[in-house]
């Protein structure tokens, strides 16, 4: 045999070798594939359960940090110092100086003091500017509504006062 025809049969014979031992690691290696394939795990689940604890956490924390009593805006502070003047008007709440400011003249007030009892009709246009508001209110008297008016609030303490 000439040298060219060994060199010819050692690389066929290579060849050979490399084609079967690929052939073998794929065999391997497709066995492997498909019985990882089947195979279940816990992980997607516990990873579900994980998610849902954390967002029922999340709610709860929350309406232990901001329970929803605490969640009142200024036009609902407002709407409630309007009513607590009304009953404190009519003498159901013997504090008329804890829903007025200091200094508030009944007398010049838009509501003129009188025999009538006022009743809470509604509050609309709220407009807060820092520790003022304003808003138009509307209250009746023996039943009937009085014209909207225009009434004055100045906070204090957290809550709304009515002034002039």
């Amino acid at each position: 045999m000439t040298a060219k025809k060994k060199k010819n049969n050692r690389d066929d014979e290579a060849a050979h070798q490399v084609a079967a031992d690929s052939t073998d690691t794929n065999a391997v290696v497709e066995g492997a594939d498909t019985e990882s394939k089947w195979e279940r795990t816990p992980v997607p689940f516990i990873a579900a359960v994980a998610v849902v604890a954390a967002i029922i956490a999340a709610i709860v924390i929350g309406g232990i940090v901001s329970p929803a009593e605490e969640n009142v805006s200024e036009a609902q502070r407002v709407d409630q110092a309007t009513i607590a003047y009304i009953k404190a008007r009519n003498g159901e709440d013997a504090q008329l100086k804890g829903a007025v400011c200091p200094g508030f003249d009944d007398e010049a007030f838009v509501v003129k003091p009188g025999g009538d009892k006022i009743t809470y009709s509604k509050v609309e246009n709220v407009k807060v500017d820092g520790d003022r508001a304003k808003a138009d209110v509307t209250v009746a008297a023996d039943e009937k509504d009085l014209p909207v008016a225009e009434w004055n609030f100045v906070r204090s303490d957290g809550g709304w006062l009515v002034c002039n």
